[in-house]
Formats: C-alpha cells, sequence, structure tokens
C-alpha cells in the first residue's frame, strides 16, 4: 500500500504504517507485528477486565464510542489510532463501505442498535441472530485503516455484556472467522450465525442481571477529531 493513497498511515513511498517506533523499513514488518500484537493483547485484556460487572452507557454504542475503542487498544502503537480512513478500502474481492459514507452508515447501525433495545431481554436465539446481523454491519464499515476486527470484538463483546451476554470469540480460530464474515459480506450469514450460536452465553442468572444496572459505569475517552 502506498502514501498515494493513504499517506496519513503510511511513511512515504513504504508499506509500513505510520507508528510509535519509527519501524519503517518493510524488513522491521515482522517485528512491528509481534510488538502491535503484544500491546494490543495487553490493552484489551485489561479493557475488558476493567468492564466487568459494569454498564455501559447506551448512548455511546455509536460510531464515536468505536472510535474510543480503537483509539484505547492501538494508541501505544499508532499515532493515528481512532482516526477513520479516508480512501476506499477492499480486501480481495470485498469491499467494504466507501469513506464518503462512513458517518452515514455509522449513524445507521446506531439507529439500528437502538431499535433492537441494545439486544436486552432477548433468548439466546435472538441474541445471536441480532448480533450476526449487527455485526455483519460493523464489518462492513471497516472504518480504520487497520485493527477493524480487534475493535470489532471489543465493541459487540461490551454491547453483549450490557445486554446480560458474554461473547467469547476465542472459541473460533481466526481463520475461520473472517472466513465466516467474508460469506456474510456476500449475503450467506449462515456460518456467521453458527458462530454466535456457539460463542454467546448468559453472562448471569437473570435475578442478577438487574444487578448490573446499578453499578459503576464504564466509560472510555471520546477525545477525537474526526
Amino acid at each position: 500500500m502506498s502514501s498515494n493513497w493513504d499517506g496519513d498511515f503510511s511513511y512515504p513511498n513504504s508499506n509500513m504504517l505510520r507508528n510509535n517506533f519509527n519501524l519503517y523499513n518493510s524488513g522491521e514488518a515482522g517485528l512491528l507485528y509481534l510488538i502491535e500484537r503484544k500491546i494490543t493483547t495487553n490493552t484489551v485484556k485489561k479493557l475488558l477486565e476493567r468492564s466487568e460487572g459494569k454498564t455501559i452507557k447506551v448512548k455511546d454504542f455509536d460510531l464515536p464510542f468505536l472510535q474510543g475503542l480503537h483509539k484505547e487498544i492501538f494508541s501505544g502503537v499508532y499515532p493515528w489510532a481512532g482516526h477513520m480512513r479516508t480512501f476506499n478500502m477492499a480486501k480481495g474481492d470485498t469491499s467494504f463501505c466507501p469513506a464518503d459514507y462512513i458517518a452515514t452508515q455509522g449513524e445507521y447501525i446506531r439507529q439500528k442498535i437502538q431499535d433492537t433495545n441494545y439486544l436486552r431481554d432477548m433468548s439466546k436465539e435472538d441474541f445471536a441472530y441480532k448480533s450476526t446481523e449487527l455485526f455483519d454491519l460493523v464489518n462492513d464499515l471497516h472504518p480504520f485503516r487497520e485493527g477493524n476486527g480487534r475493535t470489532q470484538r471489543v465493541f459487540f463483546t461490551l454491547l453483549g455484556r450490557q445486554a446480560g451476554y458474554e461473547l467469547d470469540f476465542s472459541k473460533i480460530p481466526s481463520e475461520l472467522h473472517n472466513e465466516a464474515a467474508i460469506r456474510a459480506a456476500h449475503g450467506d450469514k449462515r456460518m456467521l450465525l453458527d458462530h454466535f450460536r456457539k460463542i454467546v452465553a448468559p453472562l448471569r442468572e437473570p435475578n442478577n442481571v438487574e444487578l448490573l444496572a446499578v453499578t459503576k459505569e464504564l466509560f472510555l475517552g471520546r477525545e477525537l477529531t474526526r
């Protein structure tokens, strides 16, 4: 990927993403990958631990909240963490939401989530079905240059927790999850739905879920310029 179209995110005349360690030679790509994985894995672990037993401000399940998550997860690696892409993007034969429509589509998704009452008061099957639909929409949004999948999984884990369900994405190998997402993007959501059925479990017994509403809220920063 060249600086002709993603100059805000890559070094000039390089395929390397701008990073906090000034690793810009292609021969250092492996090192950057290892650093990124170590930092983001640790950050996600702490973020999710912080949310256990706490409610989420439901008004924040929108594009700015997704940006806030991306910023928190990736700011230790990339100076552009939390910033949306300004160019169109595709992987293989799967094209994502055009850059000019990300904000509009993000608002559409926020409304869809709100229309489901934030996935609350649903049976496990209904929760899995609606989560599949919403996950496909957010995956199509793909608002960031890198790190969409990890940010999206945290987003849905937090959304699920406030609805009384835990999502354990580790139960599905990443290559199978990616295949399911690709199939869904091309209109076949059956594999993705099957995955959600496998990873969803009730977070609390019904009489304890109500207690989540009176615990301290989790708040994530939203200081973003794009």
